[in-house]
Formats: C-alpha cells, sequence, structure tokens
C-alpha cells in the first residue's frame, strides 16, 4: 500500500492535479482522475506519514477548485467525487455535496417502467446500460446524503 500510495503521489504534477501514467498525461480527463486520485490520498489512514505535505496541500488545492461537472455527463466521475468529498470532510463540502445529490435527484426517472432508475445517458451508459447508471447514481447519493440531514428517496 506504501508503494502504492507513494507511487499515485508521482502522478501529481506541479499544479496539483493527477496524470493517468505520468504527472500530465489523463487520456480519460483530468477531472475524474483528480476525483479518483484525491479519495485515495484523502483516506489513506497514514498518507501524512508517506506524503509530501506541499504535495498534499497542491492536491487539496486542486481539487477544492474543480468546478461542479454536469452530472448527468458522467456518473462514474460524479461518484468518486462525492467519494473524496465525503473523505475530505471539510465544512464547505457539505454544500458541494449537497449540489450533487439535487444534481442527481433531478435526473431521476419519475414515471412511467422506469422510474426511480436513472437513464444510461452518461458518458459510461452505452456500455453499462441503466442497470449501471441507476447503481452508479444510488451509491452516489448514498455518500452525498450521509454528509448532511437531507433525506434520499429512490
Amino acid at each position: 500500500l506504501k508503494k502504492g500510495l507513494h507511487w499515485l503521489g508521482s502522478m501529481i504534477d506541479e499544479g496539483g492535479q493527477f496524470g493517468y501514467d505520468s504527472p500530465n498525461s489523463s487520456p480519460g480527463g483530468m477531472p475524474t482522475l483528480m476525483a479518483m486520485g484525491a479519495f485515495c490520498m484523502f483516506s489513506a489512514s497514514d498518507v501524512g506519514e508517506m506524503a509530501d505535505r506541499g504535495m498534499l496541500l497542491r492536491l487539496k488545492q486542486a481539487f477544492d477548485s474543480l468546478k461542479q461537472e454536469e452530472t448527468h455527463k458522467d456518473y462514474y466521475r460524479a461518484y468518486f467525487r462525492a467519494a473524496a468529498l465525503q473523505t475530505g470532510k471539510p465544512a464547505e463540502h457539505d454544500r458541494k455535496l449537497a449540489e450533487l445529490q439535487n444534481s442527481l435527484l433531478v435526473m431521476q426517472e419519475r414515471s412511467g417502467g422506469n422510474a426511480g432508475s436513472w437513464s444510461p445517458a452518461d458518458r459510461w451508459g452505452p456500455v453499462g446500460g441503466r442497470i449501471y447508471s441507476t447503481a452508479v447514481a444510488g451509491l452516489t447519493l448514498e455518500l452525498a446524503a450521509g454528509s448532511h440531514d437531507s433525506p434520499v428517496s429512490f
């Protein structure tokens, strides 16, 4: 784990952004890599001992500066963003989690045979289908709702 976290830390550039296989290389998009990497680094119990504090500060600043993405475009990114926000725990993350939760709830289908599910219209929907979209949206809502007093209904 220490070697893995050390490697992960080596993928962060001077601006706090993650690269895919080296700093400054992200074929899948910076925001998703940032959310996934931030979640891993923030949740490591002894990350403070293994990581350069300057690197962690750059990572936190870069992550906090990410704009709220259009959730309907990538449920996968939304999940890792919620996980990183939940792990980071600063008070300002509660607002971002509530916004993420609200954006997902608005997209939930309300009527017809698919009521209660999410449309597979995001980036990965054609591969995963409605089951993927609904599962990832539900998991993201669980993370987002865990941080504040807001009822979630599926």
